[in-house]
């Protein structure tokens, strides 16, 4: 699949997944590499180096977003009949 948009938006895509800490990754002890691909994206996107970030966006979007996009969380889109059934209060 080709990527869609920019580094920067794919990145951004993926961000609210990632600081809210749903985007799990292995130990340094496990897997030396997490050092440096941390250190990579706390320097995105005024680096020089961005393969991995693109990487790591681009797996969580395969992995997470498309999925509820394609069938899986958000699948019913006619929501004009579902609010039928609901009463909307002021908070």
């Amino acid at each position: 699949m080709q990527p869609l948009g920019s580094k920067y938006a794919r990145a951004a895509a993926v961000s609210p997944l990632v600081t809210s800490r749903n985007v799990h990754l292995p130990a340094v002890e496990l897997a030396p590499w997490i050092a440096d691909l941390t250190e990579e994206c706390r320097s995105f996107p005024n680096t020089a180096h961005d393969d991995q970030v693109d990487a790591l966006s681009q797996g969580v979007n395969q992995l997470v977003l498309m999925p509820m996009i394609d069938g899986g969380i958000v699948e019913d889109t006619d929501f004009d009949d579902d609010l039928d059934d609901y009463e909307i209060s002021p908070v």
